[in-house]
């Protein structure tokens, strides 16, 4: 399997998790303007994030931008061996 699947589909689940997270601002009531503020970052920078401007983000900054919003996050991953 080609390392540009996972990618691909790496890309493609932040992408749709970013637009949670802003449905869920929201849906909160909350601007911009507070959330950047709670996370400690410009507006402008939650606008690119937001947007998809910005391709790849810390996971420590989607930990954070999820509690800024209320919820919690945690991470569950697994490692799959490699068909030789």
């Amino acid at each position: 399997m080609s390392a540009a699947v996972p990618a691909v589909e790496a890309l493609a689940a932040m992408r749709a998790l970013r637009l949670d997270l802003r449905q869920r601002r929201i849906a909160a009531g909350i601007s911009q303007a507070e959330l950047a503020r709670r996370l400690g970052i410009s507006r402008e920078t939650l606008v690119r994030r937001e947007s998809n401007a910005v391709l790849d983000i810390r996971l420590v900054d989607v930990l954070l931008w999820v509690a800024a919003l209320g919820g919690e996050a945690g991470v569950t991953w697994h490692v799959t061996s490699a068909e030789g």
